[in-house]
């Protein structure tokens, strides 16, 4: 009994050290070299009449004019990006409760209007308005308008469905490899974009007198709240 016990104990030694050397030489043989990157690029965005007070019935033009040479924010460079749907949306929020964030004020997509004019936009549901930019001449092209039908104070909040996206094959071996020139496995991803509405002129003092601010927030640390939702009060 004390010699079958034995012998299976060596049968698994042997086994276990077969296994660690046949490990070992797959290790050795391995060259894949991995390299993992998420971009964040930069998509301006005008609003106008860049006024913090409209008039219910009044028009607020949304204007795109994007190159498909997009700045990345995390590489800091240029990537092209040509034909790309960014699913990109703005959350519409009535700003009720300065205690809590945006994402818990009140779905207010239904208190708007919209009106095309390049591109499409909609009423994506009960939080959010959709907009669809054209390709055209190597550019994203929009101009849309939303129209308040209700007083009160309200936020766009823009952002894109796109997240998580995988990018690798779309911008191709030629424009990621520089990113890591001794990688032969890239993983790029999409990352939330980065919007930028009129340059940060946001009327962000109106959101924060209205709602509890996110910027501290550990998600929020590099792009902030002002560049990316605009406040305005409906009379």
């Amino acid at each position: 009994m004390d010699t079958k016990k034995s012998l299976k104990k060596i049968i698994n030694l042997i086994s276990m050290a077969v296994t660690a050397i046949l490990i070992s030489c797959s290790c050795g043989k391995d060259n894949i070299i991995r390299y993992e990157t998420r971009l964040n690029f930069l998509y301006p965005v005008s609003i106008t009449p860049n006024s913090d007070t409209i008039n219910v019935g009044d028009t607020l033009w949304i204007d795109v004019n994007l190159p498909d040479s997009i700045y990345d924010n995390t590489n800091n460079r240029k990537f092209y990006l040509p034909s790309f749907d960014f699913q990109s949306y703005m959350s519409v929020r009535k700003l009720v409760d300065k205690t809590i964030d945006y994402g818990d004020q009140q779905y207010a997509a239904s208190k708007f209007n919209t009106f095309n004019q390049v591109g499409n936009i909609s009423i994506g549901g009960a939080f959010a308005i959709d907009y669809l930019p054209v390709y055209q001449n190597n550019h994203y092209v929009f101009k849309g308008a939303i129209i308040p039908k209700d007083t009160g104070v309200y936020c766009l909040v823009f952002t894109n469905l796109s997240y998580e996206q995988r990018l690798t094959d779309f911008l191709g071996l030629e424009q990621i490899k520089s990113l890591a020139p001794n990688a032969n496995r890239f993983n790029i991803l999409l990352d939330f974009i980065d919007f930028k509405i009129n340059n940060g002129n946001t009327h962000y003092n109106i959101f924060t007198q209205h709602c509890k601010s996110n910027n501290d927030a550990p998600s929020n640390l590099y792009w902030k709240e002002e560049n990316y939702i605009y406040t305005f009060v409906v009379k």
